[in-house]
Order: structure tokens, then C-alpha cells, then sequence
């Protein structure tokens, strides 16, 4: 330890002269609890006040008016080196969820005047509280108990796109079930259960329209074909969380019953179809078919999301295609666990599609 103070102050008197506006340093010991390091304003002996934020939120403070090395003294132009801190944080538990967030620490002068420290932000992983780790594959299935002792066992599912929980939730608004609820929301009620990723035999990428309204172009022979910039391509999970995402761009209003009605895509593109016979001589005319919504529990959403990533089996979207295709056994694997999560005497709960996509069915 005595060894680091001597190499740190030593870097410090040679980093003084091109920073004369210094105001203060986090020290690497720091961890998302404990801050420890040094800030004053440049020629007062007086303590600075000390402010953190972890991503834009206040997380606590405290003062600088600790007995640092000599160095932080001539950093500061003062005459004394009682500028440091070492201030522990009671986090709260809305961001301990494994996240690594941004934190910036400020000092706060006498005249309410506040600068950041020098080398914040930084980077901190936050620890997680038992169940309340954030998912980190996009496509996972989330879930919970519901409140209620009767039907809490029944829980409540959604999926997760990489930023947002996706959920289809009957109160509020029933007509607009579908809701993006951040990780912090979502995990704040009790009895979180395992995050999931659904079993497969192996993974393979598709091609796929992911706008609510797909534009297409109209050969010579009256076949469509779906225009590349509206085009995704990309793997089962990641493909599933924005099946998801087009689901709730088209909207949909909430059922109680366990059978989903899909949202469906719209399409659009010009065609001189109607002009027969003489289809060479008439302007083109439009064709639009606009986006249908659905009717959706959360457990229907999740199970929707996930069996539309299967060409056979479920509803797939607006021109999907197996691009770079696998082994035919991986795509007919996939279709019949696809084909199994919704069969007729599947029992569909909540809690039962978190299970069943767990298991494999190949």
C-alpha cells in the first residue's frame, strides 16, 4: 500500500502543471458502495461537498475533508491535504440489479458552484440482490409471481428486448396491453423467478420485415418481393425480442383467455394488376393492407413472440426466410418445438410456457 501511495503521488506532480484546474480524482479502490478519493476548489483550504450519481440518479454524498498525501495538497494549491473522502452508500435497491452503470461524482463548493472530478465518469458493476440480476441475452423470458395468493403461482411473464421488458398487462389500459416496462420496474415486485432462454438444437438466422407495415415491389408477374431496408436479419433470440417489438408497434388490446389472436403485419406496394387488359397503358394504383392487431395475455405475447421464429409452427412475419440455411434437421427440430409450445392439449399458463420452453421437444 505504501508502495502505491509513493508511485500515485509521484504521477501526480507530474500531471499537476498540464491540469492547473484540477478538482479531484477517484481512486481505482472505489466499488459501487464506496467511494474513495479527493476533490477540493483550486486555492481554498475549505472542504468541498461531494455529490454521486450512478446513471443521472442521486445515490448520496458526503465531504472531502479527509488527511490525503502531500501531493493532493499541491494539486490543490492549499495548505492543508485534508481533501479527501471515503463515503459509503446505502444503494438503493431499485439499482441492485448487476447492472454496470455510469457514475459521476461532483464537487460542490462554497458558492454552490459544482464540478465533476477528473477522471469521471467511470464504470461500476452494481451488485444484484438475490433474483434481481439484469437479463443480458436479448430474447430471454422474465417472469413473476402476481400479487394475488389465489393466482400468484400462475405469475406473470414478458420478454426481453436488450433495453425493456415486453408484457401484455390487463390493468391500466386493456386496450393497449402491451407496455415496455423498464428491468428497474419490473424486478421491483416480489418473487422474481429464474430468467430463461429457450432450449434448442441448435441456433441459425432468418431473414425478416421488422416494420409493422412492409413495402414491397410487384414483378412483372405478380409476385412481391419485400424491399431490403425494411429488412432484419439476425438469430432466434434476438429475432424473437423484435417479433415482440412489431407486436407492440401495431398494438393490441388485452384477453383473459389463454388462446392469442397475433398481430399481423400490414403491406404496401404499387401494381398495374387491375388494369388488365392493357395493364402497359394505366397508372400504377396502391395497394395497402393495413396492420391487424391482436388480443394478448402476457403468456400468448411470449409464446407469439417466440413460435413466429419458426417457419412452420407459428405465425411468422412479413418476409421471413432461413438465410445462410443450417442443417434441415436444426430447422425441422426448431418447427416441432415451436409446434409443441402452442399444441391443442398444451395447458397454457404463465407459469407453464416459462417451463415448457425449458424442455426439450425435438
Amino acid at each position: 500500500m505504501k508502495k502505491f501511495h509513493i508511485i500515485f503521488t509521484i504521477a501526480l506532480l507530474f500531471l499537476i502543471p498540464k491540469t492547473a484546474f484540477c478538482k479531484g480524482w477517484l481512486d481505482v479502490s472505489t466499488t459501487y458502495n464506496r467511494y474513495i478519493g479527493w476533490a477540493c476548489q483550486p486555492g481554498s483550504a475549505d472542504p468541498v461537498g461531494i455529490h454521486i450519481y450512478a446513471d443521472g440518479h442521486y445515490i448520496g454524498g458526503g465531504n472531502a475533508a479527509i488527511v490525503r498525501e502531500f501531493a493532493v495538497q499541491y494539486a490543490c494549491n492549499s495548505i492543508t491535504s485534508r481533501h479527501g473522502f471515503d463515503i459509503s452508500i446505502d444503494v438503493p435497491a431499485v439499482l441492485l440489479d448487476g447492472t454496470i452503470r455510469d457514475v459521476t461524482v461532483y464537487a460542490i463548493y462554497a458558492n454552490n458552484r459544482s464540478e465533476r472530478l477528473n477522471n469521471t465518469p467511470v464504470k461500476l458493476k452494481f451488485f444484484a440482490l438475490p433474483g434481481k440480476e439484469k437479463p443480458t441475452v436479448i430474447g430471454d423470458v422474465v417472469g413473476r409471481d402476481l400479487g394475488s395468493q389465489e393466482v400468484g403461482s400462475l405469475g406473470h411473464i414478458g420478454i426481453w428486448d436488450g433495453r425493456n421488458v415486453l408484457e401484455a398487462i390487463g390493468y391500466g389500459d386493456a386496450n393497449d396491453t402491451i407496455k415496455e416496462t423498464p428491468w428497474s420496474s419490473f424486478s421491483s415486485k416480489p418473487n422474481l423467478w429464474k430468467t430463461i432462454s429457450p432450449v434448442w438444437q441448435g441456433d441459425f438466422r432468418q431473414r425478416f420485415c421488422d416494420e409493422s407495415v412492409c413495402w414491397h415491389r410487384q414483378n412483372d408477374n405478380g409476385v412481391l418481393y419485400l424491399l431490403g431496408n425494411q429488412t432484419r436479419t439476425t438469430w432466434l433470440q434476438e429475432m424473437a425480442a423484435r417479433s415482440a417489438y412489431v407486436k407492440y408497434k401495431i398494438g393490441a388490446s388485452y384477453t383473459l383467455s389463454a388462446y392469442f389472436t397475433p398481430a399481423r403485419q400490414g403491406l404496401s406496394y404499387w401494381t398495374k394488376s387491375f388494369c388488365s387488359p392493357f395493364a402497359s397503358q394505366c397508372q400504377m394504383t396502391k395497394v395497402e393492407r393495413k396492420p391487424i392487431r391482436g388480443f394478448y395475455r402476457c403468456d400468448g405475447l411470449v409464446l407469439d413472440a417466440w413460435t413466429s421464429t419458426a417457419i412452420r409452427g407459428g405465425t411468422p412475419l412479413l418476409g421471413q426466410e432461413i438465410y445462410a440455411a443450417p442443417h434441415q434437421s436444426v430447422v425441422d427440430s426448431w418447427n416441432r418445438q415451436m409446434s409443441y409450445q402452442i399444441a391443442w392439449n398444451r395447458i397454457i399458463t404463465p407459469a407453464n410456457v416459462h417451463a415448457n420452453l425449458q424442455q426439450r421437444n425435438w
